[in-house]
Parts: C-alpha cells; structure tokens; sequence
C-alpha cells in the first residue's frame, strides 16, 4: 500500500478548486464550493489519477459526494493517507 501525506492529498485538492489546503475538509461536498461543479468534478478526478498514479472507473467517479469519499476510493486504489509530514 502506498503511502502519501494527507497535507499532500489536501495541497492537490485544494489547488483543483483554488482554495486553501485547510478548507479541505473530509465533509466537504460538491456544491460547498463554487468550483465543486461538474467540470470542477472532473479537474478533480484528472488530477487525483495524475499525482497518484492511478485510473478511477466511472463508477467511482460518479460515487465521490464528498472529500471523505474520494479518501475511500484511493484507499481502495492502495493508497493510504498518513498525518506524517515525512510521508510523501
């Protein structure tokens, strides 16, 4: 399983809806930010598969509602977030 930075995760998120890493919350939502439409939806997905190296399927596309699901659908990918400012 791989391991990545939840203040990476954050920093990537956040610069898809040009917002500060710290109003990325797992409870945030489409809809809770203007950008968060359905373009916004797909930047988000294109640059998730891009700085982790892996593909999502429509269905977990159309199955992210929020910041807490995308965390699940990358832990599915293997992907495990880690609070650790040393993991990468």
């Amino acid at each position: 399983m791989a391991e990545i930075s939840d203040a990476h995760f954050r920093a990537v998120v956040a610069s898809v809806f040009g917002v500060e890493p710290s109003r990325i919350l797992d409870t945030l939502r489409p809809g809770d930010l203007p950008s968060w439409d359905s373009l916004g939806h797909l930047s988000l997905i294109s640059a998730l598969e891009q700085a982790f190296a892996i593909g999502f399927t429509m269905e977990e596309s159309l199955s992210i509602n929020s910041v807490a699901d995308v965390k699940a659908v990358l832990h599915k990918h293997g992907i495990h977030l880690s609070n650790s400012r040393a993991a990468s």
